[in-house]
Order: C-alpha cells, then sequence, then structure tokens
C-alpha cells in the first residue's frame, strides 16, 4: 500500500469518528402493521386520541361508543413504532387531543369491560384541540 493510500484511510477514519452520524444511517418509520405479535387484522376506527395517566397513557375512544383502545408500546419490536410520526406530532402534550380517521391493529383480542391493546397504523383527518 503506498503513503497515499494509507493517509487517505486514515482520513477516512478520523471523519466516521468526528461525524458519526453521518455514517450512520438514518432511522425510517416502520409502521406497526409489521409487528410480529398482532392477534389479527388492522380495522379503521374514528375517534378521539389523548394521554392519560395510567397505562397505557395514550388511549383512543372509539366515537359512538363506550370503547376505549389501550395504545401500547408494551408490545413492539425494537425499531418498530406505536404511533405514525404525524400523529405523535399532532398529539404533541397532555393537554392535547387529536380527533381523526384512525387504522389500528390489535396486540390483544376485543373483550367486554376490557381496554383492548392496539398500535396505530396510520391518521387520516387529524384534528388537534386542547382537551375539553
Amino acid at each position: 500500500m503506498s503513503k497515499t493510500h494509507g493517509v487517505i484511510i486514515l482520513l477516512l477514519l478520523c471523519c466516521t469518528m468526528v461525524f458519526p452520524q453521518a455514517a450512520a444511517s438514518p432511522t425510517r418509520f416502520v409502521p406497526c402493521r409489521s409487528q410480529p405479535r398482532l392477534v389479527g387484522k388492522c380495522f379503521a376506527v374514528r375517534g378521539r386520541l389523548s394521554v392519560y395517566n395510567g397505562s397505557p397513557s395514550v388511549r383512543l375512544w372509539k366515537v359512538g361508543t363506550h370503547r376505549m383502545l389501550g395504545v401500547s408500546d408494551s408490545y413492539t419490536k425494537e425499531g418498530v413504532h406505536h404511533l405514525p410520526p404525524n400523529v405523535a406530532k399532532a398529539l404533541g402534550e397532555w393537554q392535547r387531543e387529536v380527533w381523526g380517521d384512525y387504522v389500528v391493529c390489535p396486540f390483544t383480542r376485543e373483550k367486554p369491560e376490557e381496554m383492548q391493546l392496539v398500535c396505530i397504523a396510520s391518521g387520516k383527518n387529524l384534528f388537534s384541540r386542547a382537551r375539553q
């Protein structure tokens, strides 16, 4: 190996140590449809998404029902998201609620008097406002 090649290799190694974010691949959004622990098909829900005290803290109320869906991150595989970026951004903080059309994927089966655990694959027609 020539002296020039050695210098070039040394410079490249230094650059990867000084600028590790440039060498790392950017994280990409992986929707929850690819979760291995889903127990059924994803389904559409019109509802209000809010943050609550308790677990899971993010919950989705299905309009016209008494059903509350718990948006769980405890079932999610590493690298797979339980909320899409646009929904997470709209929700933002504790005192917000986000109305919209969601596609949710179930981690648990629906049972009377129990909160079904889901992840949100997508959210459209979102309207965020101060919590009532």
